[in-house]
């Protein structure tokens, strides 16, 4: 990718921020990409030399679990979905690691992003830290962590909840170079969605030249959108993107005779639309009645097909299988081609 194209993707990306940010215009408040709360570190259980046996008894017995030598937690609670359970998961290494570490570190790559409240899909539970020289630690024993070692700036480091991180755009840009590509588009999303400097990720990018992964770090700014309303719809437009070279569009409105709606991403220029069904609009409480939910969907899906646009309906199901979802998305373009020549 050409220096010029790179920098203009990033200025795009920061036009898209303040449009977000933009509560006066009527899309803003159609993006739904931010955590309700940012995931927190928890604490271990403190005990004594005394209460050693009865914890150990209690470890015995299921009540408590040993994350590591001297750190206790309660266990996981068993109605937590698997998402939940993996980054639940990830954190409680973090706290283990940072209890039981005798060298500097930050916390880094994803778990620095899941500790700035960003998403992350398929990221693993493996805890990445980073430190200023190799720590002489033996890896083969230590499944759960993975260490990184590098020059890390002070503009790069900052700490939260007391814990030392990495700051949320070099955790981006250490995760865009590293992760599938999938998983990639999911954390550059949400961690513009947060606010992420455009200009200290080009700075951090072009110090990173020689790095393994700078070519798809490049590939995957050119994709990213802070608009995506959650990390299943920046996985469709992933899938769009292989079918398709080019940036979708987002909420696109389209004038109907009921009145105006938004597709949440699509190819406007072959009315082909893809709407993420995560199911929590229908789910009841404070979305309001599900089978009202449902219908009034139905008939702004029946709007938008008679102003000619095909609308396709995508599920978390679709998006965990990326070849299915592949097959849906190249389907729908082939569809939309179809559907233009025969319309002009």
């Amino acid at each position: 990718m050409r220096r010029a194209e790179y920098a203009e993707n990033l200025q795009r990306i920061a036009s898209l921020q303040r449009s977000a940010a933009d509560r006066s215009l009527v899309t803003s408040r159609m993006y739904s990409a931010d955590r309700a709360t940012v995931p927190e570190v928890p604490a271990r259980i403190a005990y004594s030399s005394q209460d050693r046996r009865r914890l150990a008894a209690r470890v015995q017995a299921g009540d408590l679990e040993r994350i590591r030598p001297g750190v206790l937690m309660a266990p996981l609670d068993d109605g937590l979905r698997p998402h939940e359970v993996s980054e639940l998961s990830t954190l409680r290494t973090v706290r283990a690691v940072v209890e039981r570490s005798r060298s500097s570190f930050w916390v880094s790559h994803q778990t620095a992003l899941l500790m700035h409240g960003c998403w992350t899909f398929r990221s693993g539970t493996a805890v990445h830290v980073t430190h200023l020289s190799n720590p002489n630690i033996d890896h083969e024993n230590e499944t759960d962590v993975v260490r990184h070692w590098t020059k890390l700036p002070d503009r790069d480091r900052c700490t939260l909840g007391g814990i030392p991180v990495t700051t949320l755009e070099r955790s981006l840009v250490d995760s865009i170079r590293t992760l599938e590509p999938d998983s990639a588009l999911v954390a550059a999303d949400s961690a513009f969605r947060r606010g992420a400097s455009t200009a200290l990720v080009q700075r951090i990018v072009a110090e990173s030249v020689g790095k393994r992964g700078v070519a798809q770090a490049r590939e995957t700014l050119r994709k990213a959108d802070p608009r995506s309303g959650s990390p299943g719809e920046s996985l469709v437009r992933s899938a769009m993107h292989r079918a398709r070279d080019v940036n979708p569009s987002l909420q696109i409105p389209v004038k109907t005779r009921i009145g105006t709606y938004w597709v949440d991403v699509g190819w406007p220029d072959l009315k082909v639309g893809f709407e993420f069904d995560g199911a929590i609009k229908y789910s009841g409480g404070a979305y309001g009645d599900p089978e009202s939910a449902q219908r009034e969907r139905a008939r702004r899906v029946r709007a938008l097909e008679e102003a000619g646009w095909l609308i396709f309906e995508v599920k978390w199901s679709d998006v965990e299988d990326p070849a299915r979802l592949d097959a849906l998305v190249y389907d729908a373009f082939l569809l939309g081609l179809a559907h233009m020549r025969r319309s002009g």
